[in-house]
């Protein structure tokens, strides 16, 4: 809650009226950090789960906005774009919106491998596994859900 708030602060203040490229880098900035934070488990969140899916649903609008907004940078780093694509599909699979997540990670994947310009590239490589991670975390998940509904 604290690194929600701060970055809402931060985000606040860069909101007023600036319109600069460094001005809506930060901004984008500020929406990702808050995404990351409303998306973290806190201690009460498995005794009020409907009130954390709100908060992941705020934290995917923050991640998205961000995402917006290291596209629309004229000069921004590619990298900002796929970190922060990243971030979406984080949230869409705490969201439990998992065929998004892949997609979202998959377009992530792209962007760095684009960026890196080789799909050896360490970070590329980490999103990758990432991707890798994911899908795989989708088809247990089906599979689960599969399972359960058999025994029905």
């Amino acid at each position: 809650a604290q690194a929600a708030a701060k970055a809402y602060g931060r985000l606040l203040e860069l909101a007023r009226g600036d319109d600069t490229a460094p001005a809506a880098g930060a901004r984008a900035d500020a929406h990702l950090q808050l995404a990351r934070a409303l998306s973290m488990p806190g201690k009460r969140d498995a005794a009020t789960p409907k009130a954390f899916r709100t908060r992941l649903e705020r934290a995917l609008s923050h991640a998205h906005k961000a995402a917006e907004g290291f596209t629309r940078l004229p000069d921004g780093d590619p990298m900002d774009v796929a970190y922060s694509t990243n971030g979406v599909a984080g949230v869409l699979e705490k969201l439990g919106r998992d065929d998004e997540a892949v997609s979202a990670m998959e377009r992530a994947y792209a962007l760095t491998v684009d960026a890196k310009g080789s799909e050896a590239d360490p970070a590329a490589v980490r999103a990758k596994k990432n991707l890798d991670g994911l899908r795989s975390l989708a088809m247990r998940k089906l599979a689960r859900a599969k399972n359960v509904k058999s025994e029905l």
